[in-house]
């Protein structure tokens, strides 16, 4: 059943209307005032209607007094913040918390659905009601006459409205309808003595008396498409123009336009300074081709990871061992070789006999030993230092001077992975080299000294001679210091400083991959350190090497580090953690129990005083504090506390003649109690 009929039947209450619009949001109503059989559902003013009236009572009204109609009925989420502001897209706020208090409405353009009501509230106008209800819950409402028209902030509305009625206040972010109801709108017909109890329409109300002339009962399946919504779709493609001549191109699983959909063949070709440089990279492109730029020669990606084909046994022309050399170049050097020559042939300039020798000697002396084997154990090797080509993996930009731990291995590369160096732990330790360069980015790989010099390094906060350690800051860089490690960090001496220069200063590093200064010790052996500092082997005691101490003394002021005397006891009857409790002499409850203390009874004050620290029952055995630092709460700083009752303490001496006062402790903050109870207590005369 529609609305309009609904209304028309006089079967339709508030309630209804909201619970029918929380499935039609936003479908305008334009009606005369709802009534469900013997009462009322639309209420309106104070004076005119209440909840008593009758149909009849509610159709005179609206004939001798007002036009009214509910204008509309929306739906918005209800907002509990107070201040004059946008209440954001589909919400609305009042002014005050106290609904008797407020004067001001905030209303978002958008509904709770999203949808634009502006035309419906710059609608309302001054003397209009606003009905708002939680849809959970129909005791939460607020019924507001406004003061003034809506007014328009752009995104949101503004009204200023006297306050009508009002059930419990609206809860937060809780669904809300807002009913809009129209007074002396001069588009709305007042009808004398239109009843609607029995279903008729005696006036032959049309739907144009009521706005609604445009609305007719077409079928969604039957409704035309608005000029807008066809030039939209007559702009799409279909799908099955897709991948189709004079279509469109589709996209493959991986995202890309498939080959045979592009034009010709369509590739790229990227270049690499080698072919390590193109495995390093490793695009796994295939669609792509690789030139290596050293031999000039191109790959194709094989289809597994770090593995590239050379696509053919091309010949690239040059002056490198991977080049061929010019043709005509050779052919002259060949036809030169066959003519026989004395040194009469060359030139006086070019002839130089020492200068040949001298080269000779320097060609010699910078050769590389690659798979050489010296012959003579005469022979010596001189060198500045001993490197290897090492590739970091810490994640940051290494600098010259860092040291490093093997931290993995590269087996495309055959290289070894390292990592900054740091003391503070067995796994990133022991240093095994040096970087020699002035700094290496994080997966290249670089040149790092073993044994030897280390030349151009920032030696300036150092001085020559000086010994330099891991540090325990590797993570961080400074991964070199002066200063020897102590407490549980490695200890790994690595250098020692040749000059202290801000550029030009050079460290010799010959202990790499040594990560303590302490020999293996013999069983049953311990270190102690000597007036030196230096560590001696010592034998560790036997149990007859062990003396007792018949009279231990603390030798000082015993601290207690805040904390106190903890003894266990049984509880004499249910006990809470803080409560204050005496222990039985036997007059009350059992003897060497503990029960709550209490200033009114002698026999639960005179015993030993403890506190609670863990609740328990009659029987229990809890731990108590007898003596010390007690922390709670709602303390007096500086107060003397006295046992009070029921287990309680208080400032305030018991004055009452024939009870007793017991002082059991002071305040030294608001929440530290310094708990030292005696044993003597005093009866008030």
């Amino acid at each position: 059943m529609s609305l309009e009929q609904q209304v028309s039947d006089n079967t339709t209450s508030i309630q209804q209307l909201i619970d029918d619009s929380q499935t039609i949001d936003q479908l305008p109503i334009i009606s005369t005032p709802l009534i469900d059989d013997d009462k009322f559902a639309v209420r309106i003013d104070a004076s005119g209607i209440t909840e008593s009236c009758t149909p009849a009572d509610i159709t005179d009204y609206v004939n001798k007094n007002i036009s009214a109609s509910i204008s509309a009925s929306m739906a918005w989420e209800f907002s509990t913040t107070i201040t004059e502001a946008d209440p954001t897209a589909g919400k609305i706020r009042l002014n005050h918390a106290t609904p008797a208090s407020v004067t001001k409405v905030f209303i978002s353009e958008k509904t709770f659905g999203g949808a634009d009501a502006s035309i419906y509230l710059n609608d309302i106008k001054a003397g209009d009601i606003l009905y708002i209800q939680q849809n959970s819950t129909s005791s939460k409402f607020l019924m507001v006459t406004l003061d003034s028209d809506m007014v328009d902030n752009g995104t949101w509305f503004t009204a200023t409205v006297t306050i009508s009625e009002a059930g419990s206040i609206l809860e937060n972010g809780e669904k809300s309808h807002l009913v809009f109801f129209k007074l002396h709108d001069a588009g709305v017909t007042v009808h004398s003595g239109l009843t609607l109890d029995d279903g008729t329409n005696p006036h032959g109300t049309t739907k144009a008396d009521v706005s609604l002339g445009n609305v007719d009962n077409t079928s969604d399946v039957d409704k035309p498409v608005s000029t807008a919504q066809q030039t939209a779709l007559d702009l799409k493609q279909d799908l099955s123009e897709k991948g189709v001549a004079n279509g469109y191109a589709e996209l493959d699983s991986s995202g890309f336009v498939p080959s045979a959909q592009l034009p010709g063949f369509v590739d790229d070709v990227v270049e690499y300074a080698s072919l390590s440089a193109l495995q390093t990279a490793d695009p796994q492109d295939a669609g792509k081709i690789y030139v290596t730029l050293d031999t000039n020669l191109t790959y194709r990606y094989s289809g597994t990871p770090g593995n590239y084909t050379e696509i053919s046994a091309s010949l690239a022309l040059g002056e490198t061992s991977a080049t061929a050399y010019r043709g005509d170049r050779g052919k002259t050097a060949y036809d030169h070789s066959q003519t026989a020559h004395t040194t009469g042939d060359m030139e006086a300039s070019t002839y130089d006999p020492a200068g040949i020798v001298e080269q000779l000697v320097g060609l010699i002396a910078s050769q590389t030993l690659t798979n050489k084997t010296l012959q003579s154990f005469t022979n010596d090797i001189y060198a500045d230092h001993i490197h290897e080509e090492l590739r970091n993996e810490s994640g940051v930009v290494m600098n010259i001077g860092d040291a490093v731990y093997i931290s993995g291995y590269s087996v495309g590369q055959e290289k070894a992975l390292v990592t900054l160096a740091d003391a503070s732990a067995a796994g990133t330790m022991p240093c095994i080299a040096i970087l020699a360069q002035s700094s290496l980015s994080n997966n290249e790989t670089g040149d790092f000294i073993e044994v030897g010099m280390v030349p151009n390094m920032d030696t300036s906060s150092w001085t020559a001679g000086d010994e330099l350690y891991i540090s325990n800051v590797g993570t961080s860089g400074n991964t070199l210091t002066s200063t020897k490690p102590q407490g549980t960090d490695l200890i790994q001496k690595i250098a020692i400083v040749l000059r202290s220069h801000a550029t030009l200063g050079i460290i010799e590093v010959f202990g790499a991959g040594r990560a303590h200064d302490l020999p293996h010790i013999q069983q049953d052996y311990y270190w102690v350190g000597d007036s030196n500092g230096v560590p001696q082997q010592t034998a560790i005691p036997t149990a007859g090497d062990v003396v007792d101490d018949t009279t231990p003394q603390l030798g000082g002021n015993l601290d207690l580090n805040s904390k106190g005397l903890f003894q266990n006891f049984v509880c004499g009857e249910t006990l809470a953690v803080g409560d204050y409790c005496c222990m039985s002499d036997g007059t009350v409850g059992t003897a060497g129990r503990m029960y709550l203390a209490a200033n009114d009874v002698e026999d639960t004050i005179r015993g030993m005083i403890a506190i609670c620290i863990e609740a328990g029952g009659a029987g229990n055995t809890r731990e108590f504090l007898v003596s010390g630092i007690y922390v709670t709460t709602g303390l007096t700083a500086g107060g003397i506390y006295y046992v009070g009752t029921a287990g309680n303490i208080t400032t305030t001496p018991n004055s009452t003649t024939g009870e007793w006062n017991k002082p059991v402790g002071q305040a030294q903050t608001t929440t530290v109690l310094y708990f030292n109870p005696g044993m003597y207590y005093t009866e008030n005369a």
